[in-house]
């Protein structure tokens, strides 16, 4: 069995770069709605956390790996640290009844000693020292 593709019959069209992502964009304005979204909240400012929560940080070579205890703390620290220049999406890995975990890819923008000085300077996150 061949695993060759056939030519298309009708030569595929240039599709819009999405200006967020850099992945082609099927819709008609030319980003993605997801990516819209995220472009939209750039400029906003990170909810506020009700009260200091305690983050779980592991090392993992290119990433951290960080565990929070509430999901709605989750979400403020990873909308905090997606706003930081240099940084990209953090990956999700587990939510269960003991933390939400994600990952922080390390970058050249966002590297593990500005990562670090960052979440120890922000008030509403508590560093514990045992590994996540």
């Amino acid at each position: 069995m061949s695993t060759r593709k056939p030519s298309p019959l009708i030569p595929p069209t240039n599709r819009k770069q999405c200006p967020v992502c850099g992945e082609p964009s099927y819709s008609t304005e030319g980003i993605h709605p997801q990516c819209a979204k995220r472009q939209a909240s750039m400029g906003k400012e990170p909810p506020v956390a009700r009260s200091p929560f305690q983050v779980w940080l592991r090392p993992l070579g290119d990433k951290f790996r960080i565990r929070v205890e509430a999901q709605s703390s989750a979400r403020w620290l990873i909308s905090h640290l997606e706003r930081l220049p240099g940084s990209k999406k953090c990956e999700a890995v587990n939510w269960d009844p003991s933390g939400y975990t994600f990952n922080v890819p390390l970058t050249k923008g966002l590297t593990r000693n500005s990562l670090l000085k960052i979440l120890s300077e922000l008030t509403e996150v508590q560093l514990m020292p045992q590994p996540a």
